[in-house]
């Protein structure tokens, strides 16, 4: 059995760091935009590539400090999106909640004679 980074062009091992970071700006933006099939899509791309990085040679470059801070912001940017999408649909669940008791309510009076 090969090793992963065997199959790799050592070229793209050295790109992988680049192409993480473009992958979660991507992922981010789906999220800001309600794209979550796209960004979940692009989530399983991004773990698939930190694999990668993980498992390029000791000898090759991983993550610069500027690249690992890159990664970090954008993460917190994800979180922080996906936190926003969250309240947001528990704001729309709540609503749907109460409209749903008044509904219920003059439901009950319309049947009564």
């Amino acid at each position: 059995m090969t090793d992963e980074t065997e199959r790799i062009d050592p070229k793209a091992i050295e790109d992988l760091p680049t192409h993480v970071c473009d992958l979660l700006g991507r992922q981010v933006a789906s999220a800001r935009d309600g794209n979550f099939a796209e960004a979940e899509r692009l989530g399983a791309a991004v773990d698939a590539a930190i694999v990668a990085v993980g498992q390029a040679q000791a000898d090759r470059p991983r993550f610069t400090e500027p690249q690992r801070r890159l990664v970090e912001r954008l993460h917190d940017e994800l979180a922080m999106a996906l936190r926003a999408e969250q309240a947001d649909v528990q704001a729309k669940l709540t609503q749907l909640r109460q409209v749903k008791r008044v509904v219920g309510a003059y439901r009950g009076r319309l049947r009564r004679p």
